[in-house]
């Protein structure tokens, strides 16, 4: 096809065509386009709820109150979070005295 030495008998359609690249994927000739990651994007409850449990991970309980008394929207979020069991600490969680 591409050097003119086939020619379409009948309309090449656009069903002929993708079988056509298919065929030249498959035979080495084309490399196949690589499919961009999908950009996620979190809405702002969830970028705070994620520096919340992280916070929580890294910063010091002084440090914590401190940000939780500047922000409200912070100090909800940690609360909800906590109610909800999902500031639970992974590194101690599997050594605690009561689960020995």
């Amino acid at each position: 096809m591409n050097s003119r030495t086939l020619t379409c008998a009948i309309k090449f359609t656009q069903e002929a065509a993708d079988q056509y690249t298919e065929i030249r994927y498959i035979a080495g000739e084309l490399e196949r386009p690589v499919a961009a990651k999908p950009v996620i994007v979190k809405t702002p409850q969830e970028i705070l709820e994620d520096e919340v449990i992280s916070d929580y991970a890294t910063l010091s309980g002084d440090k914590m109150r401190a940000k939780m008394n500047a922000n409200r929207a912070y100090r909800d979020t940690y609360n909800r979070l906590a109610e909800t069991n999902r500031l639970e600490s992974r590194v101690t969680q599997l050594h605690d005295g009561a689960r020995l």
